[in-house]
């Protein structure tokens, strides 16, 4: 599944790409590594608020909590960080916000492990840029967000999960565990994702549920700093490469690009 990745797109991609107003501008700080345990606010692009950067809660919430320690701890006991797209429609949590809330969550990569011979390497998959190959600037997950509102306090928590499909072979040999893999817009696909004709349309929803191409992807290992408890992990560095002598008698260590000289 999808529970760690790197949102780090500046404002100035984001608003040309997207043609987000400048009124709703807000200063984007880089995360380098987001843990969704954690819950952290990213910055989600919704088809209520098209042209509006907001920041929501990974980690969807609905209006059935009395408190936000309630709300926390179902998050903890049943993460809500992802819907699985099989079943998307048939889930209590998803069911309503899939017809009718769906937004965009730009990304600049994310993170998932590798098992090889019992231990677990993490890797950084990205989205190559299809004019020079090279890791993209940014790629667009396709989410799902509701609001619930704090009885006691009135305030409003908005809120998202990213949803996920069965992985492609790229992401079969390396999420081997689970097989999954988020669910990536094709790079013009994003402001459908959002158009309000989809509303109540399943069978139209249903038609952006396919894995995207390996061959559109790169991957390659990084160091364990991402689960160390000792150093941040939310560094630029979080995402160099990384060289295993254990993975050396594998046939394919990185994708879609060389191997880094070690």
């Amino acid at each position: 599944m999808c529970y760690h990745a790197s949102f780090n797109a500046s404002w100035s991609d984001l608003q040309d790409f997207f043609f987000l107003d400048k009124q709703y501008g807000e200063e984007v700080h880089a995360l380098f590594h987001a843990n969704a345990f954690a819950f952290p606010k990213i910055p989600v692009i919704t088809e209520e608020n098209p042209n509006k950067l907001q920041f929501f809660e990974w980690g969807l919430l609905e209006g059935s909590f009395n408190s936000p320690k309630e709300a926390k701890a179902f998050r903890m006991k049943y993460p809500t960080f992802n819907a699985v797209s099989e079943t998307i429609f048939e889930k209590r949590m998803f069911q309503k916000p899939i017809l009718n809330k769906r937004c965009i969550i730009p990304c600049t990569g994310f993170f998932e492990w590798r098992e090889v011979q019992g231990a677990k390497y993490p890797y950084f998959i990205n989205v190559k840029d299809k004019q020079n190959g090279k890791p993209s600037a940014f790629f667009s997950l396709a989410g799902i967000y509701n609001s619930w509102v704090d009885k006691g306090t009135g305030e409003v928590v908005n809120s998202f999960s990213i949803l996920t499909n069965p992985a492609n072979r790229m992401m079969e040999l390396i999420h081997n565990s689970k097989k999954r893999m988020p669910l990536i817009l094709p790079h013009g696909k994003e402001k459908e994702w959002l158009d309000k004709s989809l509303d109540n349309n399943p069978d139209e929803i249903k038609g952006f549920f396919s894995s995207f191409p390996e061959d559109q992807m790169l991957a390659y290992p990084i160091s364990k700093r991402i689960t160390s408890r000792k150093d941040n992990p939310n560094v630029p560095e979080v995402t160099d490469y990384h060289h295993y002598l254990e993975l050396e008698g594998l046939e394919e260590v990185v994708f879609g690009m060389e191997l880094p000289s070690s």
